[in-house]
């Protein structure tokens, strides 16, 4: 027979299972435990950060401009990214970048002060050439996921990024590269009798912007028929997208 300190033993053993079973059920091991970041996330931020790199050494600017994130793009113009780029301040990578760290963390960019929840920073070390001269340099890409894909910041301090933007803003003449000055005012001109027609503020044209390939993501969505329309004028970036044979 059973003894009945042998029972009580069983007794508090069944217990404890109990206890442990409730525990499981209540506090899922996520909560529970500190559990490490799935390395999923952290992989496909790396994944972003190499495409950056092999886009801005195969010259792809204007796309490079159109996956950094919408934040950013709205206080700086695609024509100060230019400036930016061609003053060397977006060295040309010679390969590959070496990951350093990969880290998903709450970020705050201090040019508007927004915070962000969903952002990692991708450490690298990667040789890239500036200026005619080739040396090794580290760097971070900093990005924010919008739900669909890593999308970059610029990492430019706040007095920098300001003084490209006046230098453009100074110089409207230079600012529309796609398109002869001449053209850009007529443009500018129609779509501002068009909104005074329909009795809407108008916004002047921050941007001209040729859709070369497609699907091509503009501020209104993605675009994946712009020979039906030709040319048209998304209020949400201030932006003019057209089809490249619109010129013709």
């Amino acid at each position: 027979m059973i003894s009945p300190a042998s029972l009580t033993r069983l007794a508090n053993r069944v217990l404890v299972l109990m206890a442990l079973a409730l525990a499981l059920t209540l506090f899922p091991a996520s909560l529970a435990t500190a559990q490490p970041v799935g390395d999923d996330r952290a992989d496909s931020a790396i994944s972003a950060a190499i495409e950056l790199s092999r886009m801005r050494e195969s010259g792809e600017i204007f796309e490079l401009y159109d996956r950094m994130h919408p934040d950013a793009r709205d206080v700086f113009p695609r024509q100060a990214f230019l400036d930016w780029v061609e003053s060397a301040g977006l060295p040309v990578p010679v390969d590959d970048p070496a990951i350093d760290d990969a880290e998903l963390t709450g970020w705050t960019w201090d040019v508007t002060g927004k915070g962000y929840e969903d952002a990692a920073i991708v450490s690298f070390t990667q040789a890239v050439e500036r200026n005619g001269t080739v040396a090794e340099e580290t760097g971070e890409w900093v990005f924010v996921n919008d739900g669909e894909r890593w999308r970059w910041f610029p990492g430019l301090p706040a007095a920098d990024l300001a003084g490209l933007v006046d230098q453009v803003q100074s110089a409207p003449a230079a600012s529309q590269p796609l398109f002869r000055q001449p053209a850009y005012d007529r443009i500018d001109r129609f779509w501002d009798n068009i909104f005074t027609q329909t009795g809407l503020e108008y916004e002047p044209v921050s941007d001209i912007v040729a859709v070369t390939s497609e699907p091509y993501e503009t501020g209104c969505g993605l675009e994946e028929g712009i020979e039906e329309y030709a040319i048209y004028y998304c209020t949400l970036d201030e932006t003019v997208y057209y089809d490249p044979g619109f010129e013709d």
